[in-house]
């Protein structure tokens, strides 16, 4: 499941580390011509990926896409959600669920639409805790201070 709160510096340095070993792929890596993930791609994944670290979210999966580009993949326990930055410099997200009704869109260019898009699956993935309680801690441990 999607980690939501302090994972500190191990978790941003795992998502960059992620994104600098999948920048190192070659077109054809899957064996049936994909292409690589290009800068424009990867540029575009590193700012996403600076702006979930900003919010505390972290993917349960970074991967490149058969179509050219990098995808972030989100689970939660309502639904999924992803992130896909294509070789063209266009931005997709999904959210979906066995519950919520599926919707894919493109996000238009400039940082507040990729922000409200973010946002989107922040609410997706934030479970709604109780005053007095805090994540992190396990399911149904009370904060204590």
């Amino acid at each position: 499941m999607t980690r939501i709160g302090r994972q500190g510096e191990r978790g941003e340095m795992q998502t960059k580390s992620r994104l600098d070993e999948l920048a190192r792929y070659l077109p054809d890596w899957d064996g049936a011509g994909a292409p690589a993930p290009n800068a424009q791609s990867i540029g575009n994944a590193r700012k996403i990926a600076d702006e979930l670290e900003a919010r505390n979210l972290h993917p349960d999966k970074i991967a490149v896409s058969v179509e050219g580009g990098i995808g972030f993949t989100f689970k939660a326990k309502v639904g999924r959600a992803y992130i896909e930055c294509d070789n063209d410099g266009e931005i997709f997200v999904a959210i979906y669920g066995a519950e919520l009704p599926a919707k894919t869109w493109r996000v238009p260019d400039g940082k507040n639409k990729l922000l409200s898009a973010i946002g989107k699956i922040e609410e997706l993935l934030t479970p709604i805790i109780p005053t007095g309680w805090q994540g992190e801690r396990g399911e149904g441990e009370p904060y204590s201070s």
